[in-house]
C-alpha cells in the first residue's frame, strides 16, 4: 500500500509541476522537444517509484525517424509510462474525451499533444486526428492507442473497437502492433496497491503505411489483433471480432 501511495504522489506531483511548465512554454512557443522530455521524465520516474523493471523487445523493428501508429493491448495504468519509456517520450496517446474535461489535467494533456477521442462524435475525432497528423508530419513523433477501449480485467485480449481501427487506417502512418505483459501483476484497476515487478513490451513487425492503405478495416484488424495476441503468447482465437 505504501508503494502505491508513493507512486501516486510521485506521478501526480511530476505531472503537476512539469505539466504547468509545459502549458506556459507551449503558450509562448510550442516546443516538441520539451514535450518529449516531459513525457519521458514523468514516465521514467513513475516506473521507478512503482519498482518496475522494463524489458523492451523488437525495438530494432520500429522505424527510428518516422511517425508510426502504435496499437496494442491495455492491462494497467502502467502501460502508458512503459510505452513512453520504450519510445523515449516520442508518443502521443489517443484518450477518451472525458479525461480532457478534468481541470488542469485535461489542459496538460492537450498542451502535450495528446488526442481527445469522442465515441459519440466520430467526425469530430477524425477532424482532431487530421489536425494532429498535420502537426507531426516530418517529425519523429508517433501516436498510440489501446483499441480494446478499456483495461483488461484478467489480461485476456478483448475485442478491438471498429472506430479505432478505422482511425488507424485513415492516419496514413505505419502501424506497429505491440503487446504489454506483466503490468497487470504490478497494478490492477481500482486498487491503490502497487507490487514491484517486470513489465515487458514486445513490438511486432510494422505494417508499412502503403500496405495499411491497401487493407480494409477488417483486414487491418485481423493482422494487428493476431500480432498483439502473438506478442502475448496467446492464441488469436477472437481474430475477426470487432466491437462497434
Amino acid at each position: 500500500m505504501l508503494r502505491g501511495i508513493w507512486c501516486l504522489l510521485v506521478s501526480a506531483l511530476l505531472a503537476l509541476t512539469l505539466g504547468v511548465m509545459l502549458i506556459v512554454v507551449n503558450f509562448i512557443r510550442r516546443s516538441d522537444g520539451l514535450n518529449d522530455w516531459v513525457m519521458r521524465v514523468w514516465a521514467v520516474e513513475t516506473l521507478r517509484a512503482a519498482g518496475i523493471d522494463l524489458i523492451v523487445e523488437g525495438d530494432d523493428r520500429v522505424p527510428a525517424e518516422t511517425p508510426c501508429f502504435f496499437v496494442g493491448n491495455h492491462q494497467s495504468a502502467m502501460d502508458i509510462p512503459s510505452l513512453l519509456v520504450a519510445r523515449r517520450g516520442r508518443v502521443r496517446f489517443l484518450a477518451k474525451e472525458s479525461l480532457f474535461r478534468i481541470p488542469l489535467f485535461g489542459w496538460i494533456c492537450k498542451s502535450a499533444g495528446h488526442l481527445s477521442v469522442s465515441r459519440t462524435r466520430p467526425r469530430v475525432t477524425l477532424e482532431r486526428l487530421e489536425k494532429l497528423l498535420r502537426q507531426i508530419r516530418g517529425r519523429p513523433v508517433s501516436l498510440a492507442v489501446f483499441p480494446e477501449g478499456t483495461r483488461s480485467p484478467d489480461g485476456r485480449l478483448l475485442p478491438f473497437h471498429k472506430g479505432t481501427m478505422k482511425m488507424c487506417g485513415r492516419a496514413g502512418l505505419t502501424v506497429v502492433p505491440f503487446a504489454v505483459s506483466g503490468s497487470l501483476a504490478v497494478h490492477k484497476r481500482g486498487i491503490l496497491h502497487v507490487c514491484p515487478g517486470t513489465v515487458r513490451i514486445r513490438f511486432g513487425i510494422p505494417i508499412r503505411a502503403e500496405e495499411v492503405s491497401a487493407l480494409s478495416v477488417e483486414q487491418l484488424h485481423d493482422r494487428v489483433y493476431k500480432a498483439v495476441a502473438s506478442g502475448l503468447d496467446l492464441p488469436a482465437a477472437m481474430s475477426g471480432v470487432m466491437a462497434s
